[in-house]
């Protein structure tokens, strides 16, 4: 069974189908094929299929079959990209009106740059606890600026959280970066779009199967899941499968 997956809201619409054929048990048995026609496209990008039509067609037709893997949180939610709390959360929500805006003239990934380089200036940082396969990475004590775990290479449109990452080796890559001064979380942000941010002092990236993070204060943080903003909670925990 082939199911084509297409159209302006491409990124929601993979991640609909894949959530359904895992609600039904048929996700292992299922082959899907992806037409990249939105703006942001990154999970198509992270699996090497063309922007263009026909060429993602010919991908889609002619394979190879290549199985990939899943995150699923603590709500049995199935991401299929990548999931990130902090700056890159707080970007898609300050990104959404201008996306919209900048849209109306053909410039509509251009808001995902606006969104993240207001969420640098904009935002302090979270205290959040991280803990990585059982063990304590980020002990709350620090404010954070982003905590990533990702399937595939970028989100919003082209922002490289994990240059390196491999859908379908069994590993996610995690990428956690401290709040600094806002000069530095606005270079965060810059570099960010680029995939250049290992350099930057106080970010890391890990590579594992499970990410638990915590708030250690009394404010909730959003999560944003393959593009979609979920509501604020205190915890989420992410496992790859």
């Amino acid at each position: 069974q082939l199911m084509i997956v297409t159209g302006q809201l491409a990124a929601f619409a993979f991640n609909a189908v894949i959530a359904s054929l895992h609600r039904r048990g048929d996700l292992e048995k299922a082959v899907v094929g992806l037409l990249p026609l939105g703006t942001g496209n990154d999970f198509a990008r992270s699996v090497s299929i063309p922007e263009d039509p026909l060429a993602a067609v010919e991908v889609v037709v002619h394979g190879p079959l290549r199985p990939i893997d899943v995150i699923r949180d603590d709500d049995e939610r199935v991401i299929v990209n990548a999931v990130h709390v902090g700056a890159g959360d707080e970007a898609g929500r300050l990104a959404k009106p201008w996306k919209e805006r900048l849209g109306t003239v053909g410039l509509g990934p251009l808001g995902y740059v606006v969104g993240t380089v207001l969420a640098g200036v904009r935002k302090a940082g979270w205290k959040m606890r991280v803990t990585v396969d059982g063990e304590v990475v980020a002990d709350g004590t620090t404010r954070l600026m982003q905590v990533g775990m990702a399937n595939g290479t970028s989100i919003g449109g082209g922002a490289e959280l994990a240059p390196d990452a491999a859908p379908g080796d069994g590993l996610a890559d995690i990428v956690i970066a401290e709040a600094r001064t806002r000069p530095q979380r606005l270079l965060y942000a810059l570099r960010l779009k680029s995939g250049d941010v290992e350099t930057l002092e106080g970010v890391r990236r890990l590579r594992g199967t499970e990410v638990r993070v915590e708030t250690t204060t009394s404010h909730r943080f959003g999560v944003n899941a393959d593009g979609e903003l979920l509501d604020p909670v205190t915890s989420t925990t992410w496992r790859i499968q």
